[in-house]
């Protein structure tokens, strides 16, 4: 896109830079005008949306070659390696009615069968042989599999009758005898009737089942600081679901193709189900393949008996059980289908949704929803004033609105290539588009899911881990997607919200986290949150990212965790008082922004807090600010706050920077399991250096003791991470409130080292806070939304009741 940024005249530049929301149609026919006959621009749009330039449409020849490949390693016995390069053969396979094509299709899904049961993959077995057999009734080693799998499940009476429908199929007499052999031993030792078994199949991976709804009704109010706003005309109790949503449209982050399904965002299994039509997208379960707007593998979806043949009577009612089983998964991913096709307009192999950035894939995608609603024909689109959302487009940096327009006018001509539509190709059509990306900016949500060691089931099967290194559960929150939510997009911020948010699948929660009185506003976090961010830093990412000032409860008092934060420590050992980063005059190092929170703080700009129990904390501190004998605008940046002691901070600053490189490149060894007890002993020096410069509840003191636990727990040594984790906790515990997620989080680190220590007193002692807070945040989907939590629990039924 640079190359077409810089073909644009100078005074054309200008007009886009100086653009209002009424100059907008015009300015874009211009450009559109301007762009039309550019062989540059024909050649750009070319090779983002013809599809015979396409990069990611299907290749029956790279297939193939990928096929071998599996196999190869299949035979060294390198199942993870077989296992990935089977998955990638499907991604790359044509799956259209050409027979050559199924039946290419239908191998692999076999082979990869048989790799995962090697691997003791049962279920992801059986449903692989399933999609085979849809494909390929007939395929002998498609029933054969299955029986094998069926047969270590436990399910002896499924397994014979595979066996049997393998033997009546196998073509050639060595493998007839093969199947005819291990038939009868299956029957021989089947005498006593069918062992204990929860269903006749296993079922794909589909969206988790949500029992618990949302009964508040919630209004929109404006307030003239924070515009339109959320509120709840009753007394709201903490714990209680106040919203959930569906998201209007949806996109995956480019980092997570690989990881997550492109539907419901979940980690996909290892039996992945590629896209029919591209080799980019990749889903969980048929079900979210048919959600997202793909072609079945197979038009009837079930297991065509009459091309089987001659069978008897139990052998068709069994294969017509599977049907029916078939059939109603497939009949309740039809019922609920709520969200449009998202995917369909980009599954034509062309490279646009692969390349263009993650926000303009979202906007064509509810381009493409408007399209399908109000149909392609329409002469005056209008998809975003439908959405009702805000924008800043008048206070938009210069830069990005030039960006806005070339990307909207490059993927309207995409989109013109499904929809065929010179609608979409007009001034007041890009315009329109422009205006969304805006709102899109404000207004969307990133889709975050939890991920904790251990608990990913394709990279577990994928990699090879050391038990040790997975004794200090690390729960991390990442974002996988991108998402509109038109009534979620009304939530205001604060930096200490008293609702939260996540996310089932892609479905948006909101919960109360502590008692909101009726009328009083529902806000949540855009990102910073006091305890993780200090206030400038706060401050300036909403600036940044959302154009406004927060002037939230805790932005407009003093607050204990925006002191210490990145504080150092006074130079007397007897004083526990912050001493804030010194002056940019005096050292150049040190950015204007840190100075002025000092000018901020100690002129006492900010309201002091009101409740006792918050005024002691900040008086331990810097009681200077509560002291009205003196005059709170001599306190100068690194003096305490506390005693007013000075600190040179000229050398413990480049000192501190120093060690937390160390500690960083401490962290990577740690994660791919080469630290070396010389390291941890260095690092142990280091973090002396670190509690002598920095305050005790700094936020660096905390990271360096988590990372030497994490160390020593890779070293195999839980005893000796254990105080380190404490001391962690302990300084977590005094940034945030005392019952905030992010302390349970820290939590599960502590009850994964007693367990590993089979201290499980202590271990359940710890778990039971964990599950007080994870209660409050996610109610009765704690289980589902922290399967790390679920894998304790599940260990500590391990331990004797007396334990």
């Amino acid at each position: 896109m640079e190359m077409l940024k810089d073909l644009i005249p100078g005074e054309m530049r200008r007009r886009i830079y100086e653009s209002s929301i009424d100059d907008l149609p015009s300015t874009c026919s211009s450009l559109i005008e301007f762009f039309r006959p550019l062989p540059q621009f024909q050649q750009v749009v070319r090779e983002l949306s013809d599809p015979a330039l396409g990069m990611c449409g299907k290749d029956r020849e790279s297939a193939a070659a990928m096929k071998e490949k599996g196999n190869v390693s299949f035979r060294n016995g390198d199942y993870p390696g077989a296992l990935q390069s089977y998955t990638k053969a499907l991604c790359l396979s044509p799956m259209d009615i050409k027979d050559i094509d199924r039946n290419l299709v239908a191998a692999l899904f076999v082979n990869r069968a048989s790799t995962m049961r090697k691997m003791g993959l049962l279920e992801e077995s059986v449903r692989d042989c399933n999609r085979a057999l849809v494909l390929f009734p007939c395929y002998g080693k498609a029933w054969y599999h299955r029986g094998r799998a069926n047969l270590s499940l436990g399910n002896h009476s499924y397994a014979i009758k595979d066996m049997s429908l393998a033997l009546t199929m196998e073509k050639f007499s060595a493998g007839r005898r093969q199947v005819e052999s291990e038939l009868q031993v299956m029957r021989q030792n089947y005498k006593n009737g069918e062992p204990c078994s929860s269903s006749q199949e296993t079922r794909e991976v589909g969206l988790d089942c949500v029992v618990e709804t949302s009964k508040e009704q919630l209004h929109i109010v404006t307030s003239l600081d924070k515009g339109r706003g959320l509120i709840s005309q009753k007394d709201i109790f903490a714990n209680c679901l106040v919203h959930s949503e569906v998201p209007y449209a949806t996109v995956i982050f480019k980092h997570y193709r690989e990881t997550h399904c492109h539907f419901c965002f979940r980690e996909l299994p290892v039996d992945v189900v590629p896209c029919a039509s591209c080799k980019i997208s990749m889903y969980c379960s048929e079900s979210c393949h048919v959600r997202a707007g793909g072609k079945k593998i197979c038009s009837m979806g079930t297991i065509d008996i009459s091309s089987v043949g001659d069978l008897s009577g139990d052998l068709i009612q069994y294969i017509s059980d599977i049907n029916l089983f078939l059939v109603s998964d497939g009949a309740a991913t039809e019922m609920s289908l709520e969200q449009f096709p998202e995917h369909r307009h980009e599954c034509l192999g062309v490279n646009w949704p692969a390349v263009l950035p993650v926000e303009i894939v979202l906007a064509g995608r509810i381009v493409a929803h408007s399209l399908e609603k109000e149909g392609c024909c329409m002469k005056d689109i209008k998809f975003r004033n439908k959405l009702d959302l805000c924008h800043h487009y008048l206070r938009t940096q210069s830069e990005q609105k030039l960006e806005w327009l070339i990307y909207s006018i490059v993927l309207m001509y995409c989109l013109k290539v499904f929809y065929i539509s010179d609608s979409l190709l007009t001034g007041s059509s890009v315009s329109q588009l422009v205006i969304l990306m805006a709102q899109i900016n404000v207004n969307s949500m990133a889709i975050v899911h939890i991920n904790s060691s251990g608990t990913s089931s394709l990279s577990n099967c994928l990699t090879k881990h050391v038990a040790s290194a997975e004794s200090l559960t690390r729960v991390e929150q990442v974002k996988v997607g991108q998402a509109v939510y038109l009534k979620g997009s009304l939530f205001n911020h604060s930096c200490q919200p008293n609702v939260h948010t996540y996310f089932l699948s892609r479905t948006l929660f909101v919960r109360a986290t502590e008692y909101i009185p009726a009328g009083s506003p529902l806000e949540i976090s855009y990102g910073p949150e006091l305890g993780k961010q200090d206030l400038q830093e706060r401050q300036q990412l909403l600036a940044s990212r959302y154009n406004f000032i927060c002037q939230c409860r805790c932005c407009s008092q003093l607050n204990f965790s925006d002191l210490v934060l990145h504080a150092f420590r006074c130079v007397r050992s007897d004083c526990f008082g912050a001493v804030l980063h010194c002056s940019v005059v005096k050292y150049e190092k040190f950015s204007n922004s840190c100075a002025q929170k000092v000018i901020m703080i100690s002129q006492s700009k900010l309201g002091l807090p009101v409740c006792k129990q918050k005024r002691a904390s900040i008086n331990k501190v810097a009681s200077l600010l509560f002291d009205e004998s003196q005059n709170a605008c001599q306190i100068d940046p690194g003096c305490c706050l506390n005693c007013g002691s000075y600190r040179d901070l000229a050398v413990p600053s480049i000192s501190t920077n120093k060690i937390k490189t160390d500690f960083e490149r401490l962290q990577r060894m740690t994660v791919s399991t080469k630290v070396t007890m010389e390291m941890i002993t260095e690092a142990l020096k280091s973090l002396g250096t670190l509690r002598s410069t920095m305050h005790p509840y700094s936020k660096d003191v905390a990271q360096a003791e988590d990372h030497i636990a994490e160390a020593f727990c890779s070293m195999g040594k839980p005893e000796a991470a254990l105080p380190h984790c404490k001391a962690s906790i302990k300084v977590v515990e005094n940034l945030y409130a005392s019952n905030h997620i992010a302390v349970a989080n820290e939590f599960m680190k502590l009850a994964t080292l007693h367990l590993t220590m089979d201290d499980s007193a202590s271990a359940m002692d710890v778990i039971k806070r964990v599950m007080d807070i994870f209660m409050l945040f996610y109610g009765s989907h704690y289980r589902i939304i922290s399967p790390y939590l679920e894998n304790l629990l599940l260990k500590m039924e391990k331990f004797p009741p007396d334990g």
